[in-house]
This record gives C-alpha cells, sequence and structure tokens, in this order.
C-alpha cells in the first residue's frame, strides 16, 4: 500500500508542479480537434496568424495595380489587332451571287427611316428617253429613182420600188400613190405621151356604169396579110344581144372600118357578159383618141387604165389603178421600164 501510494504521488509530481493548472493551448486543441488514432495528443499545427494591417494595405494595392495594368493592355491589344488586320492581304473575293440575287438586292426597296426621302414618281427616269423617241419623227419613204422620159403627178408619193436584172440591164419599176381619182392621173398621163414623143402601142381601159362594165383592150397583132391593130370589146352586164355577130356597146362609139373576127356570149356568175373582137387597120393611137372623147362625155368613170409606150429603143409600162377601199379618191399607179 505504501508503494503504491508513492508512484500515484509521483506520477501527479511528473505532470504539473503542485498547484500550477496545464497549458491553455494543450487543452483547447485537444477539445476543439479530435486526434486521429496513433497521434499523440498535444502536438498540433499552430493556427494561421492573421496578417497586419499594413501588409493587407500593400496587397490591396498590388491588386488594383494589377487590374489597371489589364485594363489598359485590353484597348492596345484591340488597336493593335486592328493595324495588323488593315495591314493583313484582302481575303479572296467570294464567288460572284446569281443574276437572279443581284437583281433582287438592286431592287430591293431601302429600309424605311424617320425621314423618308423624296419619292420619284414612276417612269419618271425613262420618261426623257421614251419623249425623245417619240419626238423622232418616222422616216420618210426612200425617193424612187426617176425613170427618164415621164413627169410624175403634182403631189404623188413614192411607195415602193423594185429592180432587177435582164439581159444585162437594170429594169426598174416605182409604185406611186396620189390623192385623185384614176381618171384624173389617166388624162395627166396621156397629154404626157405625145408631149415627151411617146408612141401609144398598147392600152386597156376598164369602164364602169352603175351596174355595168366594160372593157377596152387594144392590142398590136399579126397576120396573113401584115399586122393590123386588134380591138377587144367586153361588157358585163349588158342587154342580150340582137344576133349572133359582134354587137357595139351602148353609150360607146362603135369602130369605123372594122372587122368582126371574133364573138362570144355567155353567163359569169349569173351575169351576162358578151364579148366582141374586131381587126382594124387604124394605128392603137387612132383608136385611143376615139374611146378618149367617149370618156370626156363623163357617162363612163375609168377604175384602170394600161398603157404600154415607145420612144426609139425604150419602152415603158403604165399601170393606173383606183383604190376602192380609199374613204377619199385615191389612186395607185405604176411606172415599169420594159
Amino acid at each position: 500500500m505504501a508503494s503504491t501510494k508513492r508512484r500515484k504521488h509521483a506520477t501527479s509530481r511528473g505532470a504539473g508542479q503542485p498547484g500550477q493548472p496545464l497549458p491553455r493551448t494543450t487543452i483547447v486543441s485537444a477539445l476543439a480537434e479530435p486526434q486521429a488514432p496513433g497521434e499523440p495528443i498535444g502536438e498540433q499545427a499552430a493556427p494561421p496568424v492573421s496578417p497586419s494591417p499594413a501588409a493587407e494595405r500593400a496587397a490591396f494595392r498590388r491588386r488594383r495595380a494589377g487590374i489597371f495594368a489589364g485594363a489598359l493592355l485590353v484597348p492596345a491589344a484591340l488597336i493593335a489587332y486592328g493595324v495588323w488586320a488593315t495591314r493583313s492581304p484582302a481575303a479572296p473575293a467570294a464567288p460572284a451571287a446569281p443574276a437572279a440575287t443581284v437583281a433582287a438586292e438592286r431592287t430591293a426597296p431601302p429600309a424605311p427611316s424617320a425621314a423618308p426621302a423624296p419619292q420619284i414618281a414612276a417612269g419618271a427616269i425613262a420618261t426623257p428617253a421614251v419623249a425623245a423617241v417619240a419626238a423622232t419623227p418616222a422616216a420618210a419613204p426612200a425617193a424612187c429613182a426617176e425613170i427618164a422620159g415621164l413627169p410624175i403627178y403634182d403631189g404623188a408619193t413614192c411607195t415602193k420600188q423594185d429592180s432587177d436584172q435582164e439581159d444585162g440591164a437594170t429594169k426598174r419599176e416605182n409604185t406611186y400613190v396620189a390623192a385623185a381619182s384614176a381618171d384624173q392621173i389617166r388624162q395627166f398621163f396621156e397629154a404626157a405621151f405625145a408631149q415627151r414623143g411617146w408612141a401609144l402601142g398598147e392600152f386597156k381601159y376598164d369602164l364602169a356604169q352603175g351596174q355595168r362594165r366594160a372593157q377596152i383592150k387594144v392590142e398590136l397583132d399579126q397576120g396573113a396579110s401584115g399586122s393590123f391593130t386588134k380591138v377587144r370589146l367586153t361588157e358585163h352586164g349588158g342587154p342580150a344581144p340582137a344576133g349572133a355577130t359582134c354587137a357595139p356597146i351602148e353609150g360607146l362609139p362603135a369602130l369605123p372600118d372594122a372587122a368582126c373576127i371574133q364573138f362570144d356570149a355567155d353567163q359569169d356568175d349569173g351575169v351576162r357578159k358578151i364579148e366582141s373582137t374586131y381587126s382594124t387597120s387604124a394605128p392603137p393611137d387612132q383608136v385611143w383618141r376615139l374611146y378618149a372623147s367617149a370618156l370626156a362625155q363623163g357617162r363612163w368613170s375609168g377604175q384602170e387604165f394600161q398603157y404600154s409606150v415607145q420612144q426609139g429603143a425604150s419602152s415603158l409600162e403604165i399601170k393606173v389603178q383606183a383604190q376602192p377601199l380609199a374613204q377619199a379618191a385615191q389612186t395607185e399607179f405604176k411606172i415599169a421600164e420594159k
């Protein structure tokens, strides 16, 4: 018993001096953090020491300086990138947009703005060009090259000229239109024949009187006894002939010393047609004067006339024809070299 008490007392004194409490740090640490198995109690790391106010201020100044330097570096980097981009080679051009896309982009209306631009009236740009075209007069018909030897009716307009080659010579045909009756054009040319020295060879008259139609056709022919003038008189819608021989046409004079060589009477589309053919020794110009005098009396009006005239080695054909569809008196005539 006495030895046991001495050991306990000795142990108590080794832990500390009598009357002295145990260190505070050891007790607090042992209570604050559990010890891992096998780890000696009381050997804990010292708690972190709080920095002084001066150290905190110095660290704050360092962070602020770093932020300010970073703020300055960003604009400088952007400026440097812009300079590099402008000096760098241009990127390859993108392929051209299709025609339809380009047209759509060109015609796309502009985006509306607060103050709309003044509107241009539709067609205002194209109007000057259109007006200029409209103001340009239509090209006048090309003037026909004159066929020598015959005058042209005053006021006639050339509408067409044809030409071709025949036996190495150029043959021309001029077409004219005049505001005149066929009889007026006929009288003009018949007067010019004698004045210009043209001899009448053959001619043809197409005449009208109400519903009656008559035709006088005179041409040169050759017979057993020599040349003669053949006159064919045809009437449509006239009275029936009294016999089976040549009959004169009412209102037209009979040919003196003419012999009937052919007579025909038949129906043509329900209209009676009588045709008498004569032979005479009178030249064509004498027969022409006979019938021209009859037309001057005004019983028959001319609708179409055709002449063949001769002067030395030159010959012409003149054809005069009234235009029935014209609202006013209008006649077309042609002069052709033969």
